[in-house]
C-alpha cells in the first residue's frame, strides 16, 4: 500500500512558512519560483534554510546541533541541543510549515512542526526523536 501512495506523488516545494519560530513572527515563503536570500548578518537566512533541512533530509534532528547547524551565541559559544531546539520552537504557539504542490493530483503533501509534534501527512513522530533530553 506505501508504494501505490508513493507511486502517486510528482512534487515539489511551493511554501515555507514560520510561525513565532528562528527568531520571526510570521514569514511565509513561497519557493514555487525559486529564489535567493539576500541579507545582513545573523537575520535569518541559515535558520530558514536550516528550516528547510528538518523537513527534508531525514537524519537532520537537534542531536548534535552545534556540528549540524553551527548557532553560536555572541562570544562563539555554541548552542546547545535544547537552546537550537527553542531557536525554532520557543513557545506552544510556534509551528514550522512546509507545503508542496503534487502535480499529479490526489492529496497535497506537506508537513507541520511544533514544539510538541511533527505530522508529516498523517504520520506523528515525538519530540523525544528530535532532541536528546
Amino acid at each position: 500500500m506505501f508504494n501505490k501512495a508513493i507511486d502517486n506523488l510528482l512534487i515539489s516545494i511551493s511554501r515555507l512558512v514560520a510561525v513565532d519560530s528562528a527568531g520571526v513572527a510570521i514569514a511565509e515563503i513561497d519557493l514555487r519560483e525559486g529564489g535567493i536570500l539576500i541579507g545582513g548578518g545573523n537575520i535569518g537566512k541559515t535558520s530558514i534554510l536550516n528550516a528547510i533541512r528538518l523537513f527534508l533530509l531525514p537524519e537532520e534532528n537537534f542531536k548534535d546541533s552545534a556540528k549540524k547547524f553551527g548557532f553560536s551565541d555572541k562570544e562563539g559559544k555554541f548552542y546547545t541541543n535544547d537552546e537550537s531546539f527553542e531557536h525554532y520552537f520557543p513557545s506552544s504557539t510556534s509551528f514550522l510549515i512546509l507545503e508542496c504542490d503534487n502535480y499529479l493530483g490526489g492529496p497535497l503533501p506537506h508537513c507541520v512542526m511544533s514544539r510538541f509534534d511533527i505530522f508529516f501527512g498523517m504520520q506523528m513522530l515525538e519530540r523525544m526523536e528530535l532532541v536528546d533530553e
